[in-house]
């Protein structure tokens, strides 16, 4: 008794000595993913938690320590994989999840100089009385009528391996599906000819093995199809016998007036809905694409910056939010430098293989970046000169307003002037991680057809769910 006393003491003084307070009195708390910081899951079902910050702070190459936290107490989350809540690498594991986990937790992200913080909410909930699900806890999709769309089980990425390949099961209004009309495919479901009559409660089930016990993992989620109207117009016409008395110069003027007012019309209509156009005929028509040979749709290039507060909004949007929409919603392939780059390998080699390869040129600016950018990006901008030979187009994006271009380099000032730049006025709310935003259609206008896929279906939780 004596031993074990002696030994708890221990264990708290070390970790008062190295505890994160000890270096600073208080952590930065970011409020960033807002939408994914309340995350929810069925009563015994596992559960893993991405900290995220790791990412959203660029600190991959950096010596960090990241720690997960109950709100309220001092000791941090064991490490022990046969604890049923332990932390394993950056992720905080449920095995399984418990009504009395509820509640808040933090991961602590530090090292000798700063300290940071995020807070999530668990919500463990049961499914309602005589029901399949929750009809609280649902994520909403829709798909249009008449067409041939995939629903796509959300969030399985920590749950599928090699080791955790069975098949996917799907029940509609807690009923197993059997219906030619659907198909399971991988972690989706494929409805052909889709109608209104499908629209309702799904859910697919899946089972996890883990340190050799076995876990059940459901989904839930609710589909809309949108049908055409109901309401249709009809015409009647009146016929009425009597002599008419032709106005011949009513008729000229008309016609000629006519096809002069449907071209005005239409320039005005292709200047003010220009970029829907194009995106819509690209989706609709499916363009022929002819190979040319090139590995990358854009190659993404911005400025390291070493205040804290623009490396958080630069590196936030360049390494998180232009990834989710432009790869996970919209299936193009970017090279991030210091993302995709294979390391010891020159700079320079790599941005001029790279470069070459990629269809777009995306560059991303920020206010800070004119006092920057001879020293960090001139060496890169110098491979311009051959896109400018290649036909390659250059996308400049600003996350925020800048007004003088005065500082700028000169390579800078002639892809401003000759393409002009797209402006940037979000935040990291779930909003921003639509692709139907104004800004995001702008970029998509920019950027090359691409064939649509099944990873282009955005999930929107009706109440803040999801783990990633």
């Amino acid at each position: 008794m004596l031993a074990k006393l002696v030994i708890y003491f221990l264990y708290s003084c070390l970790f008062k000595i190295f505890s994160p307070s000890c270096f600073l009195e208080e952590c930065m708390v970011h409020d960033v993913l807002h939408s994914q910081r309340l995350v929810s899951v069925l009563v015994g079902e596992p559960l893993t938690i991405d900290c995220l910050l790791d990412k959203t702070l660029a600190l991959q190459h950096m010596n960090y320590s990241l720690t997960w936290y109950k709100s309220g107490r001092k000791i941090p989350v064991t490490q022990v994989k046969l604890s049923r809540i332990h932390q394993h690498e950056n992720l905080l594991w449920f095995m399984p999840a418990i009504l009395e986990d509820s509640g808040s937790y933090e991961c602590v992200l530090w090292n000798l100089t700063s300290c940071n913080k995020i807070y999530f909410n668990v919500i463990v909930f049961k499914n309602t009385v005589g029901l399949c699900f929750n009809g609280d806890f649902l994520y909403a999709q829709e798909i249009p009528a008449s067409s041939n769309e995939n629903i796509v089980c959300p969030h399985l990425d920590y749950f599928r391996d090699e080791k955790n390949t069975l098949p996917i099961h799907w029940y509609k209004e807690c009923n197993l599906i059997d219906n030619e009309r659907f198909l399971s495919r991988n972690d989706d479901l494929r409805i052909i000819s889709a109608n209104v009559n499908d629209s309702g409660n799904y859910s697919c089930k899946m089972t996890y093995n883990y340190m050799g016990k076995e876990y059940n993992i459901s989904r839930n989620i609710y589909v809309t199809v949108i049908g055409k109207s109901r309401f249709y117009s009809s015409y009647i016409t009146y016929f009425s016998f009597a002599d008419v008395v032709r106005n011949f110069q009513g008729y000229l003027i008309g016609g000629l007036l006519a096809p002069v007012f449907v071209i005005v019309v239409a320039m005005l209509i292709y200047k003010y809905f220009k970029v829907d156009i194009v995106l819509w005929y690209r989706k609709s028509c499916r363009p022929f694409l002819i190979s040319d040979g090139k590995i990358y749709d854009a190659y993404v290039l911005y400025p390291k910056i070493n205040k804290v507060d623009c490396i958080y909004t630069s590196d936030n949007f360049v390494l998180t939010l232009l990834p989710e929409v432009l790869e996970r919603q919209c299936g193009y392939n970017l090279f991030i430098l210091g993302r995709d780059d294979l390391p010891g390998k020159a700079v320079v080699n790599v941005v001029d293989e790279t470069i070459k390869q990629s269809r777009r040129l995306i560059i991303v600016l920020v206010p800070e970046s004119s006092s920057l950018l001879e020293d960090i990006f001139e060496q890169q901008l110098a491979v311009y000169n051959a896109l400018v030979q290649d036909g390659i187009k250059v996308i400049l994006i600003e996350l925020d307003k800048i007004k003088d271009y005065t500082n700028m380099p000169e390579s800078i000032k002639y892809i401003k002037q000759k393409h002009g730049a797209i402006k940037w006025k979000g935040d990291f709310t779930e909003k921003s991680y639509s692709a139907n935003t104004k800004f995001w259609k702008n970029v998509r206008y920019r950027m090359p057809p691409r064939c649509p896929t099944s990873s282009e279906l955005h999930l929107l939780p009706t109440k803040p769910l999801g783990e990633k």
